[in-house]
């Protein structure tokens, strides 16, 4: 739809699963009156996403455009997931740069080669296309809840993130972008459950990475601040909400986004 042009809402979210199954549009738009649309991308950074986003971003007439990062946003990355989600739309070239500063060889034999692309594709893939009964619509618009428990193991260990500062540079060339059409980006630290929070050592760093990055001309909301973290109850692990963790949150961002 973001290729096509043909999908568009006063408050775009944009990241990963941190956006993904954090963000409720409907609890959004009845919250605010504004439309709202879930656009994130389970297990990918801006530094693969942002092809996307900018070319959302030469469309969309939408005032804010909110990007949830995560803790480890600016950690160096030399690999793409889901790369067969990518592959139709190579011949963009903001879709190519993004992908090929991860993997250059990879995407130049995808974009250039021909047929070389069905060795990424897999039996799920090509059942998709052909069922005609696939049609689902899109009733949560892109929103997907995860109504899961405690997962038991996360580590006690303590977490430092490398800061990789080509991550930085190519995150605020994309907030810059955005600006210039006259649009603000909301960034967002998403909820962090209060004793995963201690593990991290660096988290002031990152925290100051993203004030930075929003400056004077744009907002950060830091929700690991939020009373959220403080209950268990409403994360499956550190980082990830379960349902009703999402609802709640997306009711606190709604109200934040609403005294704007």
């Amino acid at each position: 739809m973001i290729m096509n042009h043909s999908i568009d809402a006063d408050i775009p979210i944009f990241g990963s699963s941190v956006a993904l199954e954090h963000f409720n549009p409907a609890l959004l738009t009845k919250a605010t009156g504004h439309s709202a649309y879930n656009f994130g991308f389970e297990g990918t950074k801006l530094n693969q996403y942002g092809g996307l986003l900018e070319e959302f971003n030469t469309y969309s007439n939408a005032e804010f455009v909110v990007i949830a990062g995560t803790v480890n946003e600016f950690s160096e990355s030399n690999f793409a997931t889901y790369k067969s989600n990518y592959i139709p739309f190579l011949k963009n070239g903001k879709i190519y740069t993004f992908l090929s500063n991860l993997e250059p060889r990879t995407f130049f034999l995808l974009r250039y080669v021909p047929f070389y692309s069905f060795t990424f594709f897999n039996n799920n893939y090509y059942k998709e296309i052909f069922d005609s009964n696939n049609v689902k619509g899109d009733p949560l618009k892109g929103f997907y809840p995860e109504n899961n428990v405690w997962e038991a193991g996360d580590s006690k260990s303590a977490i430092k993130y490398k800061i990789d500062l080509e991550s930085i540079e190519r995150f605020r060339r994309v907030v810059q972008k955005i600006n210039l059409k006259e649009r603000k980006v909301i960034l967002i630290l998403a909820p962090i459950y209060i004793e995963g929070q201690k593990q991290i050592t660096n988290l002031n760093q990152i925290r100051e990475i993203y004030k930075s990055l929003a400056g004077a001309e744009n907002i950060f909301m830091d929700f690991t601040e939020s009373n959220i973290c403080n209950r268990k109850e409403l994360f499956y692990n550190n980082t990830h909400l379960n349902i009703a963790g999402a609802d709640l949150f997306s009711k606190e961002f709604s109200e934040k986004f609403s005294a704007l």
